[in-house]
Parts: C-alpha cells; structure tokens; sequence
C-alpha cells in the first residue's frame, strides 16, 4: 500500500520464516498447569517456542516444567529456574532477555521446520494459567506479520458481540479504570493493560528496553508500554539514535475468548496500591524524576537453564534421592 504501512509479498515471505517465542512466568503452578495443552499446541505449531521461567516456586512446577519439556517435541520448549521469586514482571523480563540471546532461539528442529536458525521476529509473553487460550497467538502473530509499523499487540478483553469474555463484574469495574489512568499516562487510548498476551517485534531497541529492572512488581506490563513509547527524559537523546527504522505502533486485539482462572496471585492491595504505582511510573517516564521509593537493587539472579533436547537433567533426577523442593542439578550450566 501507499502509506507503507502492510507489509510487501517478499516482506511478508520472510515474516513467516521467523520464529516466535513466548515466555511463560510460573510462581506455584503445579495444580493450575495444563502440560497436554502446551504439548498439543506445540505439536501444532513448529514456529512458535516456549519459554517457562519458574519463578522460585515452592511446590512442584519446576518438575513439572521439567517433564512437560521431556514430552514435548524437541526444540520448542526451555525452561528457567530463577534461585528465588522475584516477581511476575522480572520473571518475564528475564526470560524475555534470556531468549534475546543468539544462542538462545537458534536451535530449530530442520526435520519439522525450515526456520532459520537465527530468525526470530517476535517475541512475547503468556499468562501460564492459559485465560487467553494458545489459538489466539497465532491471530496475534498474524497481526505483526501483515503489518510492519506495529511494534507490540495487546490482547485485549473487550466485550463486543460473538466474543466470549468472562470476567467478574468487580475485575471488570476495577479494569475499566485502571486502563484509563494508564492511557492518561501513556497518552494514547488502551482499554487493557494487563491481559497476559502481548507480542513484541524483535528489533534493535527492545533488549534496550529489556535492560534495567522494573520499577513496578504488578503493573510492568504498564512501564513496559511506558518504555516503548515514552522513554525516561534523561534517555531520549539516545533512544533517539537507534541504527535502523522501527516500528512504533501499539496495536490491540480483541481476543475472541478469556476465561477467567480460579487461583489468581492479584490481591485487593494490588488494586489500592495500583494509583500510587502509576503515580511513580508517571513521575518516572513522563518527568524523568526518579521515585524514592524505587526498588533497591538486588544482585543479578542464578538463573538455572534446562534448554531443549537436553537429558541430562531428567536421568539425574529420576536416579536421585534428593528432596524435591528445589532440584539438586548437576551437570547443568548456570548464566546470567
């Protein structure tokens, strides 16, 4: 088209030879984890990876996690381990630049696939209680590949005829305002933050975005938006100067289902204190004043890598007599 804005046939050729890769933050989810789900879909889908980071859980997800890699097919699962919780928005930020890695999305399986090796074009995260169910990622896929301006698609919750959103009418009240004090902080209309699907484009500027710590534990999903379009007044002489064109457009998409999960981590103080945490992220990303109350900083995280096709995990478990709290893992690599 005129605008530029779709993309040209060859563009969109080598779109669809990209991977996509996923990050699943899971903090307890032992009960709530549908592993035949994931295996199923990923079975399905040859192009899209997952990535779970276990976010020092104290049951058995990590286990779990563990077995559903061992079941699913080779090269479309990995999991992290994190030494402690951390919280849901550095879970996935750490996931998000573990897979940023070139080593890290470089192992596709050329007998299911003719992706190559080092072509990943968007990367995202997705709530692990599987709310939004897995057929709507390839629909927000499809959205970044017809349309080259769009840098992040946002699932999005709205209820318009023949989509089936079940939300209770208390979260539903309390979303409705969030998303309003977030769109007067992001200066653009957004009627969802905070659903557990977004898409990002892989470009030169997202592991920039990806690089400090969120201020916030609950709403990063907001400061990540935040980031991408309203970087901090001291940086934007150098956001300004990235080496190539990017895309800037924040794109929502109506799911066509949202099932609301029994068993949320979200209390009612992460409703009441949400002002006071957009207040700060304001402050910080439309001012570049930095809040006092900011999170200290902590020491880099052990990160414990279970990537795909590797067993050796999996044997020395099954051999162990270790407790099963937090695995004893030998023979594994640790990175930063």
């Amino acid at each position: 088209m005129e605008n530029g804005i779709l993309l040209t046939a060859s563009e969109e050729r080598r779109m669809k030879a990209t991977v996509t890769t996923l990050v699943v933050p899971c903090f307890n989810e032992a009960e709530r984890l549908e592993c035949d789900a994931f295996i199923d879909f990923a079975n399905r889908h040859s192009d899209i990876r997952f990535l779970f980071v276990d976010d020092g859980s104290s049951d058995q997800t990590l286990q779990t996690l563990v077995q559903l890699r061992r079941r699913a097919p080779r090269d479309r699962v990995e999991v992290l381990s994190l030494d402690r919780n951390r919280g849901k928005g550095e879970a996935v930020r750490i996931g998000m630049l573990h897979a940023l890695k070139p080593l890290s999305h470089a192992r596709v399986d050329r007998e299911a696939s003719s992706v190559p090796s080092t072509a990943m074009g968007f990367l995202g995260y997705f709530d692990a209680d599987l709310a939004t169910p897995l057929d709507e990622i390839p629909r927000l896929i499809e959205v970044g590949r017809r349309r080259k301006d769009v840098a992040v698609v946002v699932g999005s919750r709205m209820r318009l005829q023949g989509r089936f959103i079940d939300r209770t009418p208390l979260r539903r009240l309390c979303g409705h305002v969030f998303a309003l004090m977030a769109s007067i902080l992001l200066g653009t209309r957004i009627r969802d933050t905070q659903c557990g699907a977004k898409l990002f484009r892989v470009d030169s500027r997202l592991r920039q975005i990806l690089a400090e710590p969120f201020m916030s534990r609950w709403l990063f999903d907001v400061e990540l938006l935040a980031r991408l379009t309203l970087p901090p007044i001291s940086d934007l002489r150098q956001a300004s100067r990235f080496s190539e064109p990017t895309a800037t457009t924040l794109f929502e998409y109506p799911l066509d289902r949202w099932d609301e999960v029994a068993g949320s981590k979200l209390r009612l103080s992460t409703f009441l204190l949400a002002p006071l945490e957009l207040l700060r992220i304001a402050a910080m990303y439309r001012l570049g004043v930095r809040s006092p109350f900011e999170r200290e900083t902590v020491p880099e995280p052990t990160i414990l890598s279970f990537p795909p096709m590797e067993t050796d995990f999996i044997a020395e478990q099954e051999n162990s007599s270790a407790p099963a709290s937090r695995p004893v893992v030998p023979k594994l690599r640790k990175s930063a």
